[in-house]
């Protein structure tokens, strides 16, 4: 089996999913249940970098294991669920709902279906989410032999051990934004105005992918491509907890990863027929015009500054 086959590129797929794949859904609504508005977007972004750091650190290792057998990354992500499992057990505080102020339990809560149809706002960002969460996972489950067809590396064609730092790079990518540049683009943009400069970041680096099979210029195009992703899906999801009430946290962010998890079982089968067929092109430009519906509509859908004033009045 060479370096670069289609069965060595799943075999590092799924290993590297293995590793990365983890609740965080559950993670993000702690976050979000137990930070104050003011700090929640910084809570939430300390916790998108840690998320980053094991973006960096996952991939090196499973691209190390996978030529130990493999399920040999397979095994790995096994054992290190199981330590997760008990350091969650024995980090995680426990909730008190009794200490909480005696008005917050005699209000009654609306029922959950005038709950949700309450939420206007959050449904506009929702929206933009599922926009969001299908061209990346159009992406992500595609790259890899996306690359491994179009692109090679000393000789021979993209494969395991170039995703694997192809995915290192990405988390590398995603620890400087969220630990040095989303906080200083808060302080000269607006969350409206970032949303549709990631989106539009986006959208040149999947055109990016389809004009030619140069590995320099495949760097910037996954630059672009990895810096829009992070703003956009930190920034958007900031902005959701924002837009719900803190008794609401848990439910919309399960419902936005019930929405992600949709898009995760359409979008490949959409990506995945192009790629069969070696559309490769159209495969890029559908999800560049995917993203450049995205900025659009997060021009049409997200809140001004001013707007975001009038509502909080």
């Amino acid at each position: 089996m060479g370096p670069g086959s289609a069965t060595e590129i799943r075999e590092e797929i799924a290993g590297e999913s293995a590793l990365a794949l983890v609740p965080t859904f559950v993670v993000v609504a702690v976050d979000a249940e137990h930070s104050a508005p003011a700090t929640r977007k910084q809570a939430l972004g300390m916790t998108s970098g840690a998320i980053g750091t094991g973006l960096l650190l996952g991939p090196a290792l499973s691209s190390f294991l996978v030529h130990y057998g493999q399920t040999a990354p397979v095994w790995a992500a096994a054992a290190l669920s199981l330590i997760s499992m008990f350091a969650t057990i024995a980090l995680l505080p426990p909730d008190h709902p009794a200490s909480e102020p005696l008005y917050q339990h005699r209000v009654p809560e609306p029922t959950l279906t005038r709950s949700l149809l309450g939420m206007r706002y959050a449904w506009r960002l929702l929206g933009l989410l599922i926009v969001f969460f299908f061209v990346n996972s159009m992406f992500l489950s595609q790259i890899g032999l996306f690359l491994s067809a179009r692109f090679s590396w000393d000789g021979h064609p993209f494969g395991a051990r170039e995703l694997g730092w192809m995915f290192a790079y990405a988390g590398f990518i995603n620890m400087m934004v969220q630990g040095l540049l989303i906080a200083r683009a808060n302080l000269i943009a607006s969350d409206r105005a970032i949303v549709m400069a990631a989106f539009a970041c986006m959208s040149l680096g999947f055109a990016g992918l389809a004009a030619g099979n140069n590995v320099s210029l495949l760097a910037i195009y996954l630059t672009l491509i990895i810096v829009g992703t992070m703003f956009a899906r930190s920034t958007l999801t900031a902005e959701l907890s924002r837009s719900t009430a803190i008794n609401r946290q848990g439910m919309i962010m399960g419902l936005n990863q019930s929405l992600m998890s949709g898009a995760n079982i359409s979008a490949p089968l959409l990506s995945g027929a192009l790629i069969g067929h070696r559309l490769f092109a159209t495969w890029a430009l559908a999800m560049a015009a995917i993203a450049a519906v995205g900025a659009a509509l997060a021009g049409q859908l997200l809140d001004t500054p001013r707007t975001r004033q009038d509502r909080s009045r």
